[in-house]
């Protein structure tokens, strides 16, 4: 019995923070907010932590964040483009089920925004 308390106590006594980057295209609030927590977590914990916003909606960003770093980088989608994309028709009470055709085109318009994210620099 002796030894796993032993072996846990040497094993928590020799850790090392960790430096964590956290890759977070800015695709809604929720998205930000649930990492920007994570970010907060890890730092009370001891790590150093960066986050890079990947400004995919450049309306979005991480408002003070102090015991982290934050980077932004413009991914070249112009401003407002994936809100009026998501947004847009078809409206909240129509059909959303992904074989409804306007919700396809949707889809299509959206996974390009992101193509056009991942292709710039």
């Amino acid at each position: 019995m002796r030894s796993p308390v032993l072996l846990i106590f040497l094993l928590f006594q020799y850790t090392e923070p960790l430096n964590v980057l956290f890759y977070v295209p800015t695709l809604s609030h929720s998205h930000i907010s649930f990492n920007a927590k994570l970010a907060e977590v890890l730092t009370s914990a001891g790590h150093s932590v960066t986050v890079l916003l990947a400004q995919v909606d450049d309306t979005l960003s991480i408002q003070n964040a102090t015991d982290y770093t934050v980077l932004r980088k413009k991914v070249g989608v112009p401003h407002g483009h994936l809100r009026q994309v998501l947004w847009s028709n078809p409206g909240p009470y129509e059909d959303s089920s992904p074989l409804n055709p306007q919700i396809f085109y949707k889809l299509l318009k959206v996974s390009k925004t992101f193509v056009t994210a991942c292709q710039s620099e």
